[in-house]
C-alpha cells in the first residue's frame, strides 16, 4: 500500500556489518553469565567459518552489494548506497589500529583497539564509535578526519 508519510527524497543506505572474530580460526566459545552479562571465554574452539577477517569481509562485501543490486531492480530506486562499518573494522584492523586477534595472549595489553565486545559478534565501545564515523561519513559525504582530536561535540549533544 501506498505510504503518505513517504518522501520521495528519503535516501535509504545499507549499514554493512563487520567481520566477527568468533567466526574466524582460532574463535573460542564463550559463555555469558545471563545475570551480569559478562562474558568468559572457555578453552573450546569455536565452530568456525572463515579462515580470516578479510575472507569473512569479502563475503559480506559480496553480499551487501548483492542486496542493493536485487533493490535495483524493481524499479523504486532502491538503495542510495552501503554504510561500509565492516570495510572500516578491517581496514582499522589491517592498518594496525586494531586487534585483530581477541583471544590472542596479549590482546589486552597489545595497545591496540578492540573493536568488538568480549563476545567477538557485537561492537565494544570503540567499534560502536567506528561505526558512527562511519555513518556520519557516508550520509555526509564529509570525512570524519576532519573533525579532529579535540572534537567535542559529541560530548555536548
Amino acid at each position: 500500500p501506498k505510504n503518505d508519510h513517504a518522501s520521495a527524497s528519503t535516501e535509504l543506505y545499507l549499514y554493512q556489518t563487520w567481520a566477527r572474530p568468533n567466526l574466524v580460526a582460532g574463535a573460542f566459545r564463550t559463555s555469558t553469565d545471563p545475570l551480569t552479562g559478562a562474558v568468559t571465554r572457555t578453552a573450546t574452539p569455536a565452530n568456525t567459518f572463515y579462515g580470516s577477517l578479510e575472507a569473512m569481509d569479502a563475503d559480506l562485501d559480496s553480499a551487501f552489494q548483492k542486496a542493493v543490486n536485487f533493490a535495483d531492480d524493481d524499479g523504486t530506486g532502491g538503495f542510495a548506497g552501503i554504510a561500509p562499518v565492516g570495510n572500516a573494522f578491517l581496514r582499522a584492523v589491517q592498518t594496525g589500529v586494531a586487534t585483530r586477534d581477541m583471544w590472542a595472549p596479549d590482546a589486552s595489553s597489545d595497545g591496540l583497539l578492540d573493536l568488538w565486545f568480549d563476545d567477538g559478534t557485537h561492537a565494544s565501545k570503540y567499534g560502536s564509535y567506528l561505526s558512527a564515523l562511519t555513518l556520519f561519513g557516508t550520509l555526509t559525504g564529509l570525512d570524519p578526519a576532519l573533525l579532529g582530536a579535540n572534537e567535542i561535540a559529541a560530548r555536548d549533544l
